[in-house]
């Protein structure tokens, strides 16, 4: 054997005991991450809301069009973790015995019914409030509420200037 044939015939078994042993190797489990606490969930969404008032600098007049519009903000992430948690206590409840594709059809009607009633309250008092923004405030508004319903893990979904998943009200005009 010339000394290329020797080189390949080495790298090639070095290749293959390397994909033997991968193969035998069990992957690893996937890691869970934990989801923060309660109290972590309520400081990232004062930090949220106090970076919104702080970026619009806002008016006397337009603070009092903010506070229902921040009390529904409160009101929506109380029932995200409240849904979530029931998601989490059915999970368990149901073991490995997964909800039949009527059942899960079900639940996602329900949840959507939910989504538009949040909405619906949630722009009843956010819109009194975007009016009475300034032409620049409206360029600021849209991405920081997207960022405060999407809490950085859903983002804005490509939406420019846009709500997050929940709650796709008006950007920048």
């Amino acid at each position: 054997m010339n000394r290329i044939s020797k080189y390949a015939l080495a790298t090639t078994l070095g290749l293959c005991m390397t994909a033997a042993a991968i193969a035998q190797t069990p992957p690893a489990p996937p890691q869970k991450r934990e989801r923060p606490s309660p109290e972590v969930m309520q400081r990232m969404q004062d930090g949220r809301i106090a970076m919104i008032t702080g970026a619009l600098k806002m008016t006397p007049d337009q603070l009092k069009l903010w506070a229902p519009v921040e009390a529904r903000l409160r009101e929506n992430q109380a029932e995200r973790a409240k849904r979530w948690q029931s998601m989490q206590e059915q999970r368990q409840a149901a073991g490995t015995n997964r909800p039949n594709m009527v059942e899960r059809m079900e639940r996602m009607q329900t949840m959507m019914a939910q989504r538009i009633e949040s909405q619906k309250a949630f722009l009843g008092v956010f819109k009194p409030f975007y009016e009475s923004l300034s032409d620049e405030q409206k360029q600021v508004v849209g991405p920081l509420m997207a960022q405060m319903q999407g809490g950085g893990h859903r983002g804005m979904h490509g939406k420019r200037g846009g709500f997050a998943m929940h709650h796709r009200g008006p950007g920048p005009q």
